[in-house]
């Protein structure tokens, strides 16, 4: 049996209190790192990414971002550790607190942005203040050395966690260094001119053994779905068949009847069930009777006549809603005989992750506190949104990261937390959500189905002069990604998007 691990989740605060050795930090607003504190001085706040080196030389390195198998939680501490010199065989990485103001993408050439992994962002989005942040962690540690010792910092140089003093070739390690370290009154300034140069990285862009590899070998890796804490009860949904419909239950004194049944909680989309075991969940859910409302706006769509209608709109003369526009489309596709078009269509895409959404909420007794375990693409907004859910304040929820059985968009959605949540404050007890795979299937976020349709016109020369795109789907501005051509000198484009609410659920694909 798993029990409750916490892997060292903690608030910032409390982690800087109760470590030892030397933690360096990087300042937000700016992506330059400026303050620099021990276990027993100052603390901290406006943080963003931080390092830990303890005497024995251990490196300890925080990760802000989910790691489903995309190699994530490696690559950012890869960043920090390139740029400080560090042995990459005395690292380890930990999970940062969920506070999206210190550990939030960098948004706008400042940290601070929305802790949330998607589209191909984690790496560019965090890389450059990494690398000012682990410049200065090292000019911090060479200084250190040069005062020590009593030499110019421009005979010091760094490599696998050592000083070297260049003249005398004495050696000091990090490890030594972190026992005797004392805060600077005046941290260095970092610039781009301290970074290195990338002909010279031993790390970034090299193969490397990934982090999360021997835990998810080994079977030691903590998915939200491995979690058990004591006095857990688990629940299922029986959710609306048509988005929008409400339920009634027919047969509520039977169900709660049954073996190991616990409660049933209404829900605007379905009926939640909760229970001693799984199993216990899915016989009751088996035998619920369920009477839905009528009148949605879903109840009549067909994904497979809606192409019909998708045509019709895209050759309809009102525009939609324009998403660029150069030149006159119209005029040169009306001069021309050479037009070439095409349509594309793309259908509804379930995300089948391999592991199925779960969540992990135990509601406190008075409601006005709670705790989770999610894998979730955007921590951050699973605390917002258990926060909101209870209505309490985001500081009130303590939420543990794990790894994600997959994602591809998925899992920045926030919609399984909110329910496992809910079902936890029915009973205040901690509460295991699990979606089946037929509840994603059948209930998911798929990516939108569309008809793109485009039209060009080529001059004598076979160069492109006019392009024309209509895209046509539910799913407004999740279509249109990517329709615009920056990197194509035509002078006359027109795009828009003629939306089309379906009343259908749809999210990013990857």
């Amino acid at each position: 049996m798993i029990e409750q691990q916490t892997k060292n989740f903690q608030t910032r605060r409390k982690f800087l209190r109760n470590i030892a050795g030397v933690t360096f930090v990087v300042g937000t607003g700016t992506a330059i790192p400026t303050i620099l504190a021990t276990a027993s001085k100052n603390e901290l706040t406006h943080l963003s990414a931080w390092v830990r080196i303890e005497p024995s030389g251990k490196i300890v390195i925080l990760n802000p971002a989910a790691e489903m198998g995309q190699g994530s939680l490696t690559a950012l501490a890869v960043i920090i550790a390139e740029e400080m010199d560090a042995d990459w065989k005395n690292v380890r990485i930990e999970d940062s607190p969920i506070e999206p103001e210190t550990y939030g993408l960098q948004w706008g050439g400042k940290l601070g942005g929305p802790m949330i992994t998607v589209g191909s962002r984690t790496v560019r989005g965090y890389y450059h203040a990494l690398r000012l942040a682990g410049a200065q962690v090292k000019k911090i540690l060479l200084t250190a050395v040069a005062d020590k010792w009593n030499v110019p910092f421009k005979e010091l140089s760094s490599d696998l966690s050592t000083v070297t003093h260049l003249n005398s070739g004495r050696k000091i390690s990090y490890g030594e260094i972190a026992s005797f370290i004392d805060v600077p009154n005046s941290l260095p300034s970092v610039t781009d001119d301290d970074l290195k140069d990338p002909r010279t990285f031993k790390l970034i862009g090299k193969k490397l053994d990934r982090f999360d590899i021997p835990a998810k070998c080994d079977g030691s890796a903590l998915y939200s779905m491995d979690i058990r804490v004591p006095g857990m009860l688990y629940g299922v949904i029986s959710r609306s068949p048509v988005n929008g419909a409400n339920p009634t239950v027919l047969n509520a004194s039977e169900i709660q009847a049954l073996e190991g049944v616990r409660q049933i909680v209404n829900l605007k989309h379905g009926i939640g069930i909760i229970a001693e075991t799984f199993e216990n969940c899915l016989k009751a859910k088996k035998a619920i009777l369920i009477e839905w409302s009528k009148g949605n706006q879903a109840d009549t769509y067909n994904s497979e006549e809606a192409f019909t209608s998708y045509e019709e709109l895209a050759k309809a003369s009102q525009p939609g809603k324009v998403l660029h526009e150069q030149g006159n489309v119209s005029e040169v596709m009306s001069g021309v005989t050479r037009v070439y078009a095409a349509d594309y269509k793309n259908d509804f895409v379930y995300h089948a992750q391999m592991e199925p959404l779960n969540a992990v909420v135990s509601v406190a007794p008075d409601g006005r506190t709670a705790e989770a375990w999610v894998g979730s693409q955007a921590p951050d907004g699973a605390r917002r949104a258990i926060a909101s859910t209870l209505g309490i304040q985001f500081e009130d929820v303590t939420l543990h990261p794990c790894y994600l059985g997959g994602g591809f968009g998925r899992r920045s959605m926030s919609d399984y937390v909110e329910e496992a949540t809910e079902l936890s404050n029915a009973v205040k007890k901690p509460v295991k959500l699990i979606w089946t795979r037929e509840d994603d299937m059948q209930y998911g976020a798929f990516r939108p189905i569309c008809l793109q349709r485009m039209m060009a016109t080529v001059d004598k020369a076979g160069h492109i002069e006019s392009w024309s795109h209509h895209i046509v789907g539910t799913g407004d501005g999740l279509l249109a990604s990517g329709a615009k051509n920056p990197y194509y000198s035509i002078d006359h484009q027109y795009i828009d998007l003629r939306n089309v609410d379906e009343g259908v659920r749809t999210k990013h694909w990857r």
